[in-house]
């Protein structure tokens, strides 16, 4: 039969061990704030997008030759909780419907909402009168907003940003009053089935009032048929900046943000 072994009692503190736990002791949070102001200064800025697509705006899938509408077209109600899919893309400009009439390609209808955001260069801002800020990270989960699992393996894709060198925002005594981004967006499907990645490269453009998405490369032939996706919507854009306000220490700035915060999702980067 085992018997319990007690544990023995904490040895006394000495003044050597005082002296440890106080070299311990957890830096107070106000010094960590300043050692990463001093150690690098951020210099980055979000503003959140908002979208709201046109009802024209279409998503077409190649293997079945259909696509989805973004107001459901004469035949689907579109919107949330309405089908909007799917229409036979051979038979345009008639709408020849196929399917069973269940499918959602736009699970929010025309009103995406705050899709993402936009980073841009703070560094040479002064907050007065006019400046102009290079635009530095696009961070938006397409997949959320259209065509989240209607492919022919009911899987989504990933949204990628490259290409944004002369893409800014404009500013008036810090309030951004225009937008100018022009954008390469790659969608990518880890088809394992076909053994492989397949991107769909177009691009994405944006101004102070309205975003242009088209995505029609030519699809792949694969030993499973023919594999293509297609992406043509257009809409009114608007972006907001995230509200943040300074805090001075020592000469130093603080920025803390108030309200919300995105967490970037895992599907959206920018490559840059």
């Amino acid at each position: 039969m085992s018997r319990a072994v007690r544990p023995s009692p904490p040895a006394p503190a000495t003044a050597r061990s005082l002296r440890r736990r106080e070299r311990q002791r957890p830096t107070p949070l106000i010094a960590i704030c300043l050692l990463l102001g001093l150690a690098s200064p951020v210099h980055a800025e979000t503003a959140d997008l908002f979208l709201v697509a046109d009802g024209d705006g279409r998503w077409f899938e190649t293997f079945s030759e259909g696509f989805g509408q973004v107001d459901g077209g004469p035949l689907y109600g579109g919107g949330p909780d309405f089908p909007d899919c799917c229409y036979d893309s051979s038979a345009l400009p008639a709408f020849a419907p196929i399917g069973d009439g269940t499918v959602r390609v736009f699970p929010f209808g025309a009103d995406f909402g705050d899709v993402g955001d936009i980073e841009f260069d703070e560094s040479g801002l002064t907050g007065v009168g006019t400046e102009v800020a290079p635009i530095t990270a696009v961070t938006i989960d397409f997949q959320q907003f259209i065509a989240d699992d209607d492919t022919v393996t009911g899987q989504g894709y990933e949204s990628v940003f490259q290409d944004l060198t002369g893409s800014t925002v404009t500013l008036v005594d810090g309030v951004i009053v225009d937008i100018d981004l022009s954008a390469t967006v790659i969608f990518s499907y880890d088809f394992n089935a076909f053994g492989q990645v397949l991107p769909f490269p177009g691009t994405f453009d944006v101004d102070a009032t309205s975003f242009d998405l088209h995505v029609d490369p030519p699809p792949y032939i694969t030993q499973f048929g023919t594999v293509g996706y297609r992406w043509l919507v257009t809409g009114a854009a608007q972006t907001v900046p995230e509200p943040a306000f300074a805090l001075p220490i020592g000469g130093l700035a603080l920025a803390w943000t108030a309200g919300r915060r995105r967490i970037k999702p895992m599907a959206s980067r920018t490559i840059r």
